[in-house]
């Protein structure tokens, strides 16, 4: 097991592929540790000579559990917000951003294309902003400008979203997990119920989680409101990939990312959800290399115009 401290935080990491290759860091999403990216997708990108890291976000996995600053309640957030306060979650995204941007500094990869899927993207989205000089591309998958008056999710996902267990019962935290992914994962390229199986299982094993780390990356997102607004300042280049069955996050929200990120393109996947399914990933990869290949040659094209 590998573990660095990154801006006081302990993060779990895991890095793949050869010391020569170009690094490929993957952020993953709401209360998801490193491995609910598909395996298929890592090999590819391995196998096409990148570097791959990957790391679970603070309060999830096994990196470090963050309860020490204390308990979200998102009913509260929520209710003050309508009312016109901005309540204080035990962290924000900015905070996992510069974790993941401390974490690059430790294992000294300067230069970096990033991936981010749901929350991942809005991590991403922060860091490419903030650290534009480290970032060689932006890849946001099924995520978010946090724009005001974007669609919802569905109502059945956000009932089983707020239901949320929490406390230490790990086989209702299966049964909610199980019950959450299969309202939110691709319909066409639907899990079997013994895959859907296999992967909550994987999810819930990679390491100890009482709820609660969810529920403040949760907090964390529903009070990161102004993010849209640093959007147009993103300056790498940026590929926005979304699902047109996706029910948690719907796809004008990936489509209003690219619109406000100067030159960002969009690309709405037929047949995806608010996953990745293992049928899907030879096409991802093909619109991920094809936009990893245009970024460093548009990166070497303003290098040397700017001699």
């Amino acid at each position: 097991m590998a573990y660095a401290i990154a801006n006081n935080v302990k993060l779990y990491y895991e890095i793949e592929g050869t010391d020569a290759g170009v690094p490929v860091v993957l952020i993953h999403g709401l209360a998801s540790p490193l491995n609910a990216w598909p395996r298929s997708l890592i090999e590819a990108l391995v196998s096409a000579g990148y570097r791959v890291v990957r790391f679970d976000n603070r309060d999830v996995g096994r990196s470090e559990d963050m309860s020490a600053l204390g308990k979200a309640s998102i009913i509260r957030i929520m209710l003050l917000q309508s009312v016109g306060f901005k309540p204080k979650p035990p962290y924000r995204l900015q905070d996992m951003a510069a974790d993941a941007i401390a974490l690059m500094s430790e294992l000294n990869i300067e230069e970096f294309h990033l991936v981010g899927a749901s929350m991942g993207g809005m991590i991403a989205q922060h860091i490419a902003h903030t650290c534009p000089q480290r970032v060689l591309s932006l890849t946001s998958i099924m995520s978010s400008s946090g724009a005001p008056k974007l669609p919802e999710a569905d109502k059945e996902v956000l009932d089983i979203l707020y239901s949320s267990p929490g406390g230490n019962d790990t086989a209702k935290h299966y049964e909610h997990s199980k019950r959450l992914w299969r309202a939110i994962g691709s319909k066409t390229y639907a899990l079997t119920d013994p895959e859907l199986d296999e992967f909550v299982t994987s999810l819930i094993n990679w390491g100890p989680s009482n709820g609660q780390g969810g529920v403040r990356q949760f907090a964390a997102i529903l009070t990161d409101r102004d993010r849209y607004k640093i959007l147009s300042d993103i300056s790498v280049p940026t590929l926005v990939l979304h699902g047109n069955e996706d029910r948690l996050v719907p796809p004008t929200c990936g489509e209003d990312s690219s619109k406000r990120i100067p030159r960002a393109k969009f690309k709405l996947i037929a047949g995806m959800g608010h996953d990745i399914p293992e049928r899907l990933v030879p096409a991802l990869c093909k619109d991920l290399f094809a936009h990893f290949e245009s970024a460093v040659g548009l990166n070497l094209t303003e290098f040397e115009a700017a001699r």
